[in-house]
């Protein structure tokens, strides 16, 4: 696709209820990178992304490095969560590790799960009060897991509650009190943060969860889907000459990404 092509206006055409708005997204100029595999915003829309070996870069609206984080022991991450405004959090389902950095990507903890009493994490994400949440592949258990203490705080069997043949959770988040759960082929799962079951959305999310204010995005084809979480409520964005592989969102920025590009837009002020 031409890089030209992304500094012409796009107008995103919102479906909802059988009415349509149209709604102006500002593109910014694109940004190549190298070997992109996950991309992350924090609140103040500082944009961090990691290749496929588990390095993490920091970058400004320019696409110019500004720092870099090089693990120890390289391998693939399976999340890549800048949210928090104190540090990134890093998960290796490969090398069962997770690892906190501050927003200079200098380390500040590595935690390996083969020295607790944890069968094998295949998805993790940073909760609040020093705590992560993990999805136990052994017994399909979320466990809430004090990372300082080394202590699991509480288990919840996700057998009884999403049933089937198969559990396979993709991805984990936590915001605003609510834990998030992505189970492949069975849409977006919703807990309190004390692992209480509290809704399902019907949705198939192949990408990793862009989740900003209570609401979900991610995209299907040239389309560019918002999920309200807490109602249910879904509208789309017919997005003009547009794919990519997966999306960040913050208060002011979104970011669609594919593996060699990363193409920013600023979010409508109001919808």
């Amino acid at each position: 696709m031409r890089v030209a092509a992304w500094f012409a206006l796009l107008l995103l055409v919102a479906i909802s209820s059988g009415y349509c708005q149209q709604h102006t997204w500002s593109p910014l100029p694109s940004m190549a990178v190298d070997d992109l595999d996950r991309v992350s915003l924090d609140n103040y829309g500082r944009i961090f992304y990691a290749d496929t070996k588990g390095n993490v870069f920091k970058i400004d609206r320019s696409g110019e490095i500004i720092s870099q984080y090089s693990p120890p022991i390289q391998g693939r991450l399976t999340q890549l969560d800048a949210f928090s405004t104190l540090v990134l959090f890093l998960f290796s389902a490969d090398l069962q590790q997770a690892t906190l950095l501050d927003h200079h990507l200098a380390p500040i903890q590595h935690i390996s799960f083969h020295d607790d009493a944890i069968g094998l994490v295949k998805a993790a994400a940073l909760g609040n009060n020093h705590v992560f949440w993990l999805f136990d592949e052994m017994d399909l258990s979320l466990k809430k897991y004090d990372y300082r203490r080394r202590h699991i705080l509480q288990v919840q069997p996700l057998f009884p509650v999403i049933g089937g043949d198969r559990i396979e959770v993709v991805e984990i988040l936590e915001r605003d009190n609510l834990v998030l759960l992505n189970v492949k082929d069975r849409g977006l799962w919703v807990f309190d943060n004390q692992g209480n079951f509290i809704k399902r959305h019907e949705v198939e999310l192949t990408q990793p969860l862009a989740v900003y204010n209570g609401q979900a995005y991610y995209l299907k084809g040239s389309d560019l889907f918002r999920l309200n979480i807490h109602s249910g409520e879904e509208r789309v964005y017919m997005i003009p000459d547009l794919s990519g592989d997966g999306l960040a969102v913050s208060a002011e920025l979104m970011l669609i990404y594919s593996s060699k590009s990363l193409f920013p837009f600023r979010m409508p002020v109001s919808d």
